[in-house]
């Protein structure tokens, strides 16, 4: 496993043990940086920070995920991931609402100061939480002000399980 030494924060992904991450020197809009990057050779998968906890009062609530992050020389992708497990999601089933900014433009290269965000609703029979940062490839992946919060129905899902507000579409696949 990738080298972190951030508390409640752990190292996770396909490629976990490639990647480290630390509190950098310097902070973003008055808030403390955390710096990751790859440290082990090679170019092929992927490393995550990642905290797991109970939904427990976020049950039945629309929750945003958001973050400043900024990429030096990244190869690849920069993102985070939000993820609402239930009982089956696993072996036996996909999780709840997902929710890893890959159906949007990729954070790379040497990329500015940028708040992104993810908003899930988490249903009544919710099991857990799974909040991330994700970095693909080569690079360095910073970030800052992480925000957890509980928002309003007037904020757009951005969950990639195509769930929707307005209940069935496009039963007809007459839409494309």
């Amino acid at each position: 496993m990738g080298t972190i030494h951030i508390k409640s924060w752990g190292m996770t992904g396909s490629n976990s043990g490639a990647y480290s991450a630390e509190l950098a020197t310097e902070t973003s809009r008055g808030k403390p940086v955390v710096r990751m990057w790859r440290s082990g050779e090679g170019a092929d998968g992927f490393g995550a920070m990642f905290q797991t906890f109970r939904p427990g009062a976020y049950r039945g609530k629309r929750l945003r995920l958001s973050a400043l992050m900024r990429t030096l020389e990244a190869t690849d992708r920069a993102a985070l991931c939000f993820r609402v497990d239930g009982p089956n999601t696993g072996n036996e089933g996909p999780p709840l609402a997902f929710d890893n900014m890959d159906n949007r433009p990729a954070i790379s290269g040497a990329s500015p100061w940028v708040r992104h965000s993810c908003v899930l609703d988490v249903p009544p029979e919710a099991t857990s939480i799974f909040i991330s940062n994700i970095l693909t490839g080569k690079g360095e992946l910073q970030w800052a002000d992480v925000r957890f919060e509980v928002v309003d129905t007037s904020v757009p899902l951005t969950d990639m399980l195509g769930r929707s507000d307005e209940g069935p579409a496009n039963l007809d696949f007459t839409q494309t």
